[in-house]
């Protein structure tokens, strides 16, 4: 496997178990290059399933790995465990498969994992959420808290605050060359509110 790293192509395995009730193997890997440890997921091929991307209408296949990264992202430093993340990957793919046969809107796939995420951690959902919502400032933020607390009335834009400190991460906690948009300092960029956080756009 290519180290998501430096890309080198030689690694070993380090740590291998049974997931998915027994349909699948997770491989945690570890680079011989950068010494980078990943995970690696083998499962069974099952029936085509195509995604329909909501800029053109573009078809892809179904990507598992490509549903749980967008998870791990959201999950990013946040008290969720790897096996937390295998269990919601699991539950959304299993009932994605069971309720279409043949194609889904790429829409519908971020709306369950923004609902299998808020019953797991609700900083990790507002981080989905402001990318599949496409939040553009601070008061869209502070609504969709309120409205997990329960409050109706969103208050005025903050004043003198800094954007890092209402949204309760730093531009320092984002993964190393990778822009997290609203979630690393400065928000996000025209482009990356037009890509759902799962990279079905």
């Amino acid at each position: 496997m290519r180290c998501p790293r430096c890309h080198c192509l030689d690694d070993k395995v380090v740590d291998s178990r049974a997931v998915k009730d027994g349909d699948g193997v997770r491989r945690r890997r570890e680079c011989a290059a950068c010494h980078h440890r990943y995970t690696t997921y083998e499962g069974i091929i099952r029936a085509d399933l195509k995604v329909v991307k909501r800029n053109g209408g573009a078809r892809e296949e179904f990507d598992r790995d490509k549903l749980r990264d967008g998870i791990a992202r959201a999950c990013w430093k946040r008290p969720v465990s790897e096996e937390t993340i295998d269990h919601l990957t699991e539950g959304v793919a299993r009932a994605i498969e069971a309720d279409f046969d043949g194609e889904i809107a790429s829409e519908e796939i971020g709306r369950r994992v923004m609902i299998a995420l808020r019953g797991v951690d609700e900083v990790a959902y507002v981080r989905f959420a402001s990318v599949y919502r496409h939040f553009k400032d601070i008061d869209q933020f502070v609504e969709e808290i309120r409205a997990m607390s329960g409050e109706l009335a969103v208050p005025p834009k903050p004043v003198d605050v800094e954007y890092d400190q209402v949204v309760g991460t730093s531009g320092d906690d984002a993964v190393a060359g990778r822009d997290d948009g609203p979630v690393g300092r400065g928000g996000a960029s025209e482009g990356d509110r037009d890509e759902l956080p799962l990279g079905w756009d």
